[in-house]
């Protein structure tokens, strides 16, 4: 019975070794992956080969890829970037798609990425719509945002999302333009370029709302600004709502747009770790070691636990095949406020990429909301 005993201690102490190494590695990760203040890196996970005739042939890419998706997306390649459109082939090996060549030279069979970002990072270059380069004053420092003006007296405010950029917003900007809504696309503390948050991490709104709070009090300071409407994608929807939850301005907002939000940052970190096959308590220790390691506070990134605290209209928009923020959270925040929440639902549609999908509902999607929250 003793040496029964001392085996098993022994054997429960050799899996909670592992279990901590293990999940030690893991909370690496997460840090690589979600919560170091860096640059995305351009990861080439296909192959494209320029066929002529304004078409592009794709092979070798990832399954569940957006090199498959209907819609429109960006190319980039070592030496240039395009834009791609109409599927023209599609076969098990490989597909053709429309595709312009944007800038350099074309892809001669060439590594690339497949990107929802289509529009070079310049309003006026995509859209020929005129702006201005603003700073506005924030806790950490001055923040720079890009500045639209228009004739309505209800502004909005895009908020992009993790590690992303004002660019980000450029899908909504026609439907603003239309509608003669004047707006800020801001950036916001970690951004390039921008003022570090003191914890040294992304705080997916914890630490972030003040900024946005800060960019809400320059557009109210405006002559004629009477009200504001939140434009939030992915981390910046968490933003967003943290805002809803803490600012004295809140009562300024008359509508929130929230495109694939993290309402809880557990979520997406959950979904990761079953997308690697860890088991739950190696997910549980992954997180305790990352609040030892870099000061994560789970509890407080958990924005679905308050959603009663919520009282302005809401368009949420979702993509079903998301891999990044699990549409469960926005399925929960939909039953938990049917009463202020307009839910659409993208079939097939990854992550933040609805207007990539079906550019001409999702702009119309918006223009009714804004329509429907400006008074």
């Amino acid at each position: 019975m003793r040496w029964a005993l001392i085996l098993v201690v022994a054997v429960v102490l050799l899996l909670a070794v592992v279990n901590l190494g293990v999940a030690w590695y893991y909370s690496g990760v997460l840090y690589d992956l979600g919560l170091e203040v860096r640059e995305d890196e351009v990861e080439y996970d296909v192959v494209a080969t320029d066929v002529g005739g304004g078409l592009v042939r794709l092979e070798d890419g990832p399954d569940d890829g957006e090199w498959r998706s209907p819609g429109r997306w960006g190319l980039v390649w070592d030496g240039g970037n395009g834009m791609m459109s109409d599927i023209v082939e599609d076969e098990e090996s490989g597909l053709v798609r429309r595709f312009v060549l944007v800038d350099g030279e074309p892809p001669r069979t060439s590594p690339a990425e497949v990107t929802s970002d289509i529009f070079p990072n310049d309003p006026y270059l995509a859209f020929g719509i005129e702006y201005e380069e603003v700073e506005f004053a924030a806790p950490l420092g001055a923040l720079d945002a890009w500045r639209f003006e228009g004739e309505l007296d209800t502004w909005a405010i895009f908020v992009h999302g993790h590690r992303g950029k004002r660019g980000d917003g450029l899908p909504t900007l026609s439907s603003l333009h239309a509608l003669g809504m004047p707006a800020v696309f801001i950036t916001y503390r970690n951004d390039e370029g921008q003022p570090g948050d003191p914890s040294g991490i992304h705080q997916y709104g914890l630490t972030e709302w003040e900024d946005l709070h800060a960019a809400v009090e320059y557009v109210l300071s405006q002559p004629g600004a009477e009200q504001v409407v939140l434009i939030g994608g992915s981390m910046g929807g968490g933003i967003v709502t943290k805002f809803l939850y803490e600012s004295s301005l809140a009562g300024s907002v008359v509508g929130a747009a929230l495109d694939s939000p993290v309402m809880d940052f557990n979520a997406p970190v959950d979904l990761g770790a079953r997308q690697r096959n860890l088991p739950g308590f190696v997910s549980a220790t992954v997180k305790w070691i990352s609040t030892m390691r870099f000061g994560v506070d789970w509890g407080s990134m958990d924005y679905l636990k308050d959603v009663r605290r919520l009282n302005v209209p809401i368009l949420l928009l979702h993509g079903t095949d998301d891999t990044v923020v699990p549409i469960e959270t926005s399925d929960e925040l939909a039953r938990l406020r049917p009463d202020i929440v307009t839910y659409s639902v993208y079939d097939d549609t990854t992550h933040g990429d609805g207007w990539n999908v079906d550019a001409e509902r999702y702009e119309r999607e918006l223009r009714e909301f804004l329509v429907g929250v400006v008074r």
